[in-house]
């Protein structure tokens, strides 16, 4: 797991970075957001930078491609690498005997072409034969579309993209799948799911969704990445301060929640009260990491007793 530290005109965000990402919320900001990355990686004029835990990110050793599944295979993605592939096979193609046959017949037509204009008596109008042109059979090898539009939208999807991880290209390719949900139905995405948790082929994939993903989870919650590591940055703070014994159990469930209310809020003020969990303790650790992170939130404290009251006032002044 690598953190991107992207550091824009007006502010510094960080996103948890993994085979496989994902990228939940505000789905246009999301967009903005990876128009921006491609920009970046296409050295297209943008003031953004990415920076991999304190190194600028190298962006001409990265291929970043955005893809939005659809039946209809329309993607510039798609095109290109059909494109590629077809330039390969048309190089291939050239070596066959039949298309070296083909040549050759075509030039002795276009000899006879010239014989019977010498031959035509008349002479009012001759006629004229283009020599063979590599154009034309390029014009006419298409990509075949029968057995592919028989498929199912998932396995059109997975054909699509093993079309993108095919491409050979040397450069890492990163590829960004949006919004799955609006192609697949929910069985089709836990297959999905289970596909980009197990294929191991060094490309690394983003995926903006509000679906159950396997990943590195980032969440924009009111307009802020939200993820993990924003607990673990705060987690030296919390453990000296806490006042009974530390428990890594209990941290780690409370990282679960803090996660959790985000991503079900999202653009919402995330509500908490001693209901939200199971237990005080728990809470106690849930609601230190909303202070120390300075996520925003409405907090209950009913029923909380007066001196884990006072311990939150602390820990609040302390920020201020």
């Amino acid at each position: 797991m690598k953190e991107w530290h992207i550091q824009e005109t007006t502010q510094t965000s960080t996103i948890l970075i993994d085979d496989v990402t994902i990228l939940k919320g505000n789905q246009l900001l999301w967009q903005q957001l990876i128009d921006s990355f491609q920009n970046y990686f296409s050295h297209k004029g943008t003031a953004l930078k990415i920076y991999q835990d304190q190194t600028l990110l190298p962006r001409n050793d990265f291929e970043f491609i955005i893809f939005s599944p659809n039946k209809h295979f329309d993607s510039a993605a798609l095109d290109k690498v059909v494109a590629q592939l077809k330039k390969t096979f048309l190089n291939q193609l050239e070596f066959s005997p039949f298309y070296k046959g083909l040549v050759d017949s075509w030039d002795e037509l276009v000899d006879e072409v010239d014989f019977l204009n010498q031959q035509n008596s008349s002479k009012i109008i001759s006629f004229k034969l283009e020599p063979f042109d590599k154009k034309w059979i390029s014009n006419e090898l298409t990509f075949s579309k029968n057995n592919y539009l028989k498929l199912s939208n998932f396995d059109k999807l997975i054909f699509q993209l093993n079309l993108l991880e095919s491409d050979l290209a040397s450069k890492q390719r990163i590829i960004c799948i949006i919004s799955p949900e609006n192609f697949l139905l929910s069985y089709e995405l836990e297959k999905l799911d289970s596909y980009l948790s197990e294929i191991k082929n060094g490309i690394k994939y983003l995926v903006i969704t509000e679906q159950h993903f396997n990943g590195s989870i980032n969440v924009l919650y009111k307009g802020t990445i939200r993820n993990v590591l924003d607990c673990y940055k705060v987690k030296e703070k919390l453990a000296s301060g806490l006042p009974f014994s530390w428990s890594d159990e209990q941290f780690l469930a409370a990282c679960n929640w803090y996660m959790k209310l985000v991503d079900n809020y999202q653009t919402k003020t995330v509500l908490l009260n001693l209901k939200t969990v199971d237990n005080l303790e728990a809470f106690t650790y849930l609601y230190s990491l909303f202070i120390l992170t300075d996520t925003t939130l409405i907090v209950d404290l009913t029923g909380i007793p007066l001196n884990l009251a006072s311990y939150f006032d602390n820990i609040i002044q302390s920020k201020v």
